[in-house]
């Protein structure tokens, strides 16, 4: 506690998108990368999957947990905060 923090420690950009400009250099160099791009569509069981926990647990926490609720906050702070 009590450290100062230098701004010497950083690295600033002085171009207004280095995102853009690292991309095209890397694009230049290797242009095979750009087959790369677009949708994966491994995730999408995976997707299906963490909706249909998530839409199981609200339905558990709804008809099993409806008279205590501190078990009802429990399970939406560790299994719903773990799943999104």
């Amino acid at each position: 506690m009590g450290a100062t923090v230098s701004t010497t420690a950083f690295h600033r950009e002085e171009s207004d998108e280095p995102h853009k400009s690292r991309r095209s250099a890397i694009l230049a160099k290797h242009p095979e990368i750009k087959e790369l791009y677009g949708p994966d569509i491994r995730t999408f069981p995976v997707i299906l999957m963490i909706i249909a926990a998530q839409v199981s647990m609200a339905v558990f926490a709804a008809t099993a947990l409806h008279d205590q609720p501190w078990k009802y906050f429990l399970l939406a702070y560790t299994l719903g905060g773990t799943l999104t």
